[in-house]
């Protein structure tokens, strides 16, 4: 059976419509290819850091975050300006968005986020210590296979760590 041939064709992003402006959507994605970030949100008092959780996730999400997590749900007050300019609405007192209020914005002290943040890397880096990784390596190798296997490894691998910066947005 013959194959059908599928022709594609192009259609111009500057093509005359004749309600449009001609602008060129090209020009205008080479100058932000990633798009435009979400408005960042502020609030009247400054030391928090905000995230928006989503409570769909999981039961109990929510609970979990504020008791044992150390976010705080934002009020309406906290904002420096309207829920609505940030994208938000306001539902039972507390500021939300998604379907049924169910993301809500919380916060934190921000001292406390990166003193958070800290330890997560410091724990991660101590889990990826070369010398332990090797052991690590060295023990199953001999457990899987031999004792003979373990000495070759340690004799012929090394496990090395380096770091690099990794940028979160691209320049402008």
């Amino acid at each position: 059976m013959a194959k059908k041939a599928i022709t594609m064709t192009s259609v111009s992003a500057t093509a005359t419509v004749p309600h449009l402006p001609r602008v060129s959507v090209l020009e205008r994605r080479l100058q932000n290819p990633f798009g435009d970030s979400s408005v960042p949100i502020r609030l009247k008092e400054p030391g928090w850091t905000v995230h928006v959780i989503n409570t769909t996730i999981r039961p109990g999400r929510y609970h979990d975050v504020v008791r044992n997590k150390g976010w705080v749900p934002v009020a309406p007050e906290d904002l420096d300006g309207d829920a609505d300019e940030y994208g938000f609405d306001v539902k039972d007192g507390r500021v939300v968005r998604g379907e049924r209020g169910s993301e809500v914005l919380m916060k934190m002290p921000e001292a406390d986020y990166r003193a958070i943040q800290q330890a997560k890397d410091d724990h991660n880096r101590a889990m990826t210590n070369p010398k332990r990784m090797k052991r690590d390596v060295l023990e199953q190798a001999a457990g899987q296979y031999s004792d003979q296997a373990a000495s070759y490894l340690d004799q012929n691998v090394s496990i090395t760590s380096s770091r690099a910066p990794v940028p979160l947005e691209e320049p402008e």
